[in-house]
Protein backbone atom coordinates (compact mmCIF):
# COMPACT_ATOMS: atom_id res chain seq x y z
CA UNK A 1 0.00 0.00 0.00
CA UNK A 2 1.27 3.45 -0.89
CA UNK A 3 0.47 6.04 1.73
CA UNK A 4 1.32 9.51 2.97
CA UNK A 5 1.73 10.23 6.65
CA UNK A 6 1.08 13.90 7.40
CA UNK A 7 2.27 15.24 10.73
CA UNK A 8 0.15 18.25 11.67
CA UNK A 9 1.86 20.62 14.09
CA UNK A 10 -0.40 23.57 14.95
CA UNK A 11 1.38 26.91 15.25
CA UNK A 12 4.30 25.61 13.18
CA UNK A 13 4.82 26.92 9.66
CA UNK A 14 6.42 23.78 8.24
CA UNK A 15 4.40 20.56 8.09
CA UNK A 16 5.88 17.16 7.21
CA UNK A 17 4.53 14.70 4.63
CA UNK A 18 6.27 11.31 4.50
CA UNK A 19 5.57 8.97 1.57
CA UNK A 20 5.74 5.21 2.15
CA UNK A 21 5.54 2.24 -0.20
CA UNK A 22 4.67 -0.60 2.17
CA UNK A 23 7.18 -0.11 5.02
CA UNK A 24 9.82 1.72 2.94
CA UNK A 25 10.04 5.50 3.19
CA UNK A 26 10.26 6.90 -0.32
CA UNK A 27 10.28 10.67 0.18
CA UNK A 28 9.79 13.39 2.78
CA UNK A 29 8.21 16.67 1.73
CA UNK A 30 8.02 19.81 3.82
CA UNK A 31 5.12 22.14 3.15
CA UNK A 32 3.19 24.93 4.77
CA UNK A 33 -0.47 24.78 5.80
CA UNK A 34 -1.61 26.90 2.84
CA UNK A 35 -0.06 24.58 0.24
CA UNK A 36 -0.50 21.24 1.99
CA UNK A 37 -3.67 20.10 0.19
CA UNK A 38 -2.25 20.96 -3.25
CA UNK A 39 1.00 19.21 -2.35
CA UNK A 40 -0.93 16.12 -1.22
CA UNK A 41 -2.89 16.07 -4.49
CA UNK A 42 0.36 16.28 -6.47
CA UNK A 43 1.90 13.49 -4.36
CA UNK A 44 -1.23 11.36 -4.80
CA UNK A 45 -0.85 11.65 -8.54
CA UNK A 46 2.95 11.12 -8.52
CA UNK A 47 2.91 8.03 -6.26
CA UNK A 48 -0.66 6.69 -6.80
CA UNK A 49 -1.35 7.00 -3.07
CA UNK A 50 -4.08 4.78 -1.60
CA UNK A 51 -4.14 6.23 1.91
CA UNK A 52 -3.39 9.41 3.83
CA UNK A 53 -2.81 9.29 7.58
CA UNK A 54 -3.10 12.58 9.48
CA UNK A 55 -1.23 12.60 12.79
CA UNK A 56 -1.76 15.36 15.32
CA UNK A 57 -4.61 17.42 16.71
CA UNK A 58 -7.92 15.73 15.87
CA UNK A 59 -9.56 19.11 15.28
CA UNK A 60 -7.00 20.14 12.64
CA UNK A 61 -6.78 16.63 11.20
CA UNK A 62 -10.52 16.61 10.52
CA UNK A 63 -10.36 19.99 8.79
CA UNK A 64 -7.48 18.96 6.54
CA UNK A 65 -9.03 15.57 5.80
CA UNK A 66 -12.28 17.21 4.72
CA UNK A 67 -10.44 19.78 2.58
CA UNK A 68 -8.42 17.00 0.92
CA UNK A 69 -11.55 14.94 0.20
CA UNK A 70 -13.28 17.94 -1.40
CA UNK A 71 -10.19 18.83 -3.47
CA UNK A 72 -9.74 15.20 -4.58
CA UNK A 73 -13.36 15.02 -5.70
CA UNK A 74 -13.00 18.30 -7.57
CA UNK A 75 -9.72 17.36 -9.31
CA UNK A 76 -10.14 13.62 -9.94
CA UNK A 77 -13.98 13.39 -9.96
CA UNK A 78 -13.81 10.61 -7.36
CA UNK A 79 -12.75 9.94 -3.77
CA UNK A 80 -10.39 6.96 -3.95
CA UNK A 81 -8.05 7.78 -1.09
CA UNK A 82 -8.66 6.34 2.35
CA UNK A 83 -8.24 8.92 5.11
CA UNK A 84 -7.17 7.91 8.62
CA UNK A 85 -6.78 10.11 11.71
CA UNK A 86 -4.38 9.35 14.58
Amino acid sequence: MKKAIVTIQPFTIEQTISIFNEAEKVETVYTDVENMINDLLALKQKYSLNKIVFIGSKHYNGLFGKRFTQAELSQFKANTTEIQYI
